[in-house]
């Protein structure tokens, strides 16, 4: 993921490159990014109506047929009692079943660790994280969302960003795993 071959992600022990396919999961849209060893290859947000997890599953299938992931990642979805948490995981469910459905392994990380991993690399919120992954990838440094106050909405990009950010600590804590 970042630009020369010395860092680790999505090599594979005989050298190869894996895709990988990164989800993140909201309750009426998922922002993906997709990996081919160190290359992000695309990115972007795909929008269904609330409820929608069959337009949402018809995306991933795209998806899936056009990039053909080795794996996809994904966080884990909130737990809150709201109803758009309760729909995101209704769809979080609906692509499991459609990725085991087509043998496509799915890894999903707890939203703390993501959160953990990037604090020991001194991002304190969503901004500072942004800014180290539009370090890593050019064409995404125009694409930083701004800061924003607490009564505005977030804008589509920052899921995108948080779906990368997954992709990287997902990577880190597998390469900090191996090595102990």
């Amino acid at each position: 993921m970042a630009s020369g071959s010395t860092h680790r992600i999505i090599t594979t022990t005989d050298g190869s490159t894996e895709r990988w396919l990164v989800l993140e999961i909201r309750s009426w849209k998922f922002a993906f990014a997709v990996f081919d060893g160190t290359n992000l290859l695309d990115w972007g947000v795909c929008r269904f109506p609330a409820g929608g997890t069959p337009a949402a599953i018809r995306r991933l299938t795209f998806f899936l047929k056009a990039y053909t992931p080795s794996q996809v990642i994904t966080r884990c979805v909130r737990r809150a009692k709201h109803v758009s948490s309760k729909r995101a995981v209704r769809l979080l469910r609906g692509i499991r079943d459609e990725l085991e459905r087509r043998s496509v392994p799915l890894a999903v990380i707890a939203r703390r660790d993501i959160r953990e991993f990037f604090a020991r690399r001194g991002c304190r919120n969503k901004m500072e994280v942004a800014a180290l992954i539009a370090d890593r990838f050019r064409p995404l440094k125009p694409r930083v969302p701004r800061s924003r106050k607490p009564w505005d909405p977030e804008r589509n990009i920052v899921a995108v960003f948080d779906a990368i950010a997954t992709a990287i600590a997902f990577d880190g804590i597998q390469e900090a795993t191996a090595g102990t």
